[in-house]
């Protein structure tokens, strides 16, 4: 077995065994017999071993059974050690970061699902569990079409499990929303929820990787529907646009369609949203304004009174109800401020987050004074709550893209050399493994080794070595340019390159183009045996993908024509041609 590092290097297999780490080693032999017995095709396992300086280190096996007995039993097996010590450390960064945003939903109002490809509920926030009346444990691993979900619809008919909005979300890649379900809980009460789905993407996928379910505790407004139902067509529309408003996560769709809805069903002149700013100033950020009359959108508005106070007038959610702004009460600054703004009559309804005013949902009537409904507040402010909720999922939204962005960017990229790293070369692969397996197309694999990098860093030291390996990444970027191509960081002082739909004399050209690249960065390497500048040896492996082979198969190959390239005396490409 190749690839162990020089700190951990064992010579029995005795002194090997007393280096696994106990936890990890029933494991490691677990995996052993299942090969060795013929159940698995090759062995693959990670577990921590001991170093010479007491430290430990994820170590990943691969390995394959080469040569076999006439009785069958096995006789010798090849594979390899690779160093992952760096991706765990990643891995436990993701984890720990994923747990940083449950904190978050934990401390939503709203019941928030995580759902993985296959359905499977994998987390979900301390809200979710009061509403469905479930423990976290008994809803994990559940799946929407589980039985023991007992769920009807409105009209009392069953809910199939296959129509649940998370499962649709999975299977159209489309969200779901507003879907209303009655759920039984185990103490045999029922409680009505309200529920949107979206779905996660990975890059360059079109079906979701998982789907996010959140809800919301109805069975009040549900309890009193018989009394709901006496209302009239202002309800149901109000209910339109609450629906409107939440159909985005994007944060300008919801001010937009906030303002343009409420401006159509108040009938009212002008609609906005004004936002305030830290210093308690603001700006109106939205606006929907009838035609004939002033637009004052972008307009900054400071009153004095709210930078004073900063908002604690707002604070209790308390409505500000203006029939007639001659008769309000107010100053005479104040009201030349409102005649410049062609305002007559106004409704105005805070927007809150929590405890912090984010800013107000006003409705101006312009052409003459209005006497202000009662149902018409009451519903303004409703619509003021959905707003308030949806502007919270969008800004929620947006932090979970940018993190989740931020660190699958991270467990993809080599931190010293800033180019792909050996996870993000093991996911493309077999992605290309795959696709060209169906298409019946060349691959080609460069497996890239720096002459006497040992030697160099005994030289020049560490850190020179780490800025060599940056400069040679960089000439790995330059010289493999198509998009569909990937030069990552393979470990140590080991690059790779997939080249798909590449024959072996594209591969040795391009070989030719790293060649070149590194003897223009002509980096000095006095204790070089080959040149006085730092070089590469290259093994070249293309291949056709076929049944019967694996992706490893191309990798050693290419390990073999490496092996060629040094032993011809490095500084050169060799190719090995498999069939």
């Amino acid at each position: 077995m190749r690839g162990i590092i020089s700190p951990i290097d064992s010579t029995t297999l005795s002194e090997w065994e007393q280096r696994v780490h106990s936890d990890d080693k029933a494991r490691v032999y677990e995996e052993i017999s299942k090969h060795l017995c013929g159940e698995t095709q090759q062995y693959v396992s990670e577990y921590r071993i001991e170093c010479k300086d007491g430290t430990y280190k994820w170590i990943l096996d691969r390995g394959q059974i080469s040569s076999r007995a006439e009785n069958g039993l096995p006789l010798r097996m090849l594979g390899t050690h690779t160093d992952i010590t760096e991706r765990k450390r990643i891995e436990e960064a993701l984890r720990e970061s994923e747990q940083r945003y449950r904190s978050v939903i934990t401390a939503m109002a709203e019941g928030i699902v995580l759902q993985q490809s296959d359905g499977r509920i994998t987390t979900c926030n301390d809200s979710a569990e009061k509403i469905l009346g479930l423990t976290a444990d008994q809803m994990m691993g559940r799946t929407s079409t589980d039985p023991r979900w007992q769920a009807i619809h409105e009209d009392g008919s069953s809910f199939p499990g296959e129509t649940h909005p998370a499962i649709v979300t999975l299977r159209t890649g489309k969200p779901q929303f507003n879907v209303i379900m009655g759920v039984h809980k185990p103490d045999g009460s029922l409680t009505w929820i309200s529920i949107n789905s979206q779905p996660l993407f990975e890059s360059d996928e079109s079906k979701p990787s998982a789907v996010v379910a959140s809800f919301t505790d109805i069975t009040v407004g549900k309890q009193a529907q018989i009394a709901l139902q006496q209302q009239t067509e202002r309800e149901r529309m109000v209910y339109a646009i609450a629906q409107h408003i939440r159909e985005s996560l994007n944060l300008d769709e919801i001010l937009n369609t906030t303002v343009a809805e409420v401006r159509h069903f108040l009938q009212t002149d002008r609609v906005i949203i004004y936002r305030f700013q830290p210093d308690w100033s603001g700006v109106i950020v939205t606006e929907s304004v009838a035609a004939g009359w002033q637009s004052i959108l972008n307009m900054e508005i400071t009153d004095n009174y709210f930078v004073k106070t900063q908002g604690q007038c707002y604070q209790e959610s308390t409505l500000r109800v203006t029939p007639d702004i001659y008769t309000a009460g107010f100053s005479p600054c104040h009201i030349e401020l409102l005649e410049k703004l062609q305002v007559r009559a106004k409704l105005v309804v805070p927007i809150l987050q929590g405890d912090r005013l984010w800013g107000l949902l006003v409705a101006h009537h312009c052409s003459a004074s209005r006497q202000w409904q009662p149902w018409e507040n009451e519903l303004l402010q409703k619509l003021a709550t959905q707003l308030a909720i949806a502007i919270q999922q969008s800004e929620l939204y947006q932090q979970l893209q940018r993190a989740n962005h931020q660190l699958e960017n991270m467990a993809m990229v080599d931190e010293l050399t800033q180019i792909a790293n050996r996870r993000c070369f093991d996911n493309r692969l077999n992605s290309v493994w795959q696709y060209l397996l169906r298409e019946q197309g060349f691959v080609s694999l460069l497996l890239c080794d720096i002459d006497y990098f040992k030697q160099y860093n005994d030289t020049y030291g560490h850190a020179t070595g780490d800025d060599c390996l940056r400069f040679i990444a960089q000439a790995f970027k330059q010289s493999v340019k198509r998009s569909r191509d990937l030069a990552a960081r393979y470990g140590g002082e080991e690059f790779v390159v997939i080249l798909p739909n590449t024959a072996s004399d594209g591969a040795f050209y391009v070989a030719q183009k790293i060649h070149q690249a590194l003897e223009q960065l002509n980096i000095p390497h006095a204790a070089s045996p080959v040149k006085h500048h730092v070089t590469l040896s290259i093994g070249i492996a293309t291949v056709i993908p076929t049944p019967n082979m694996v992706p490893l198969d191309l990798i050693e190959a290419a390990d073999q024509a490496l092996y060629q390239a040094k032993a011809n005396g490095r500084n050169r490409s060799c190719i090995n041609q498999l069939s």
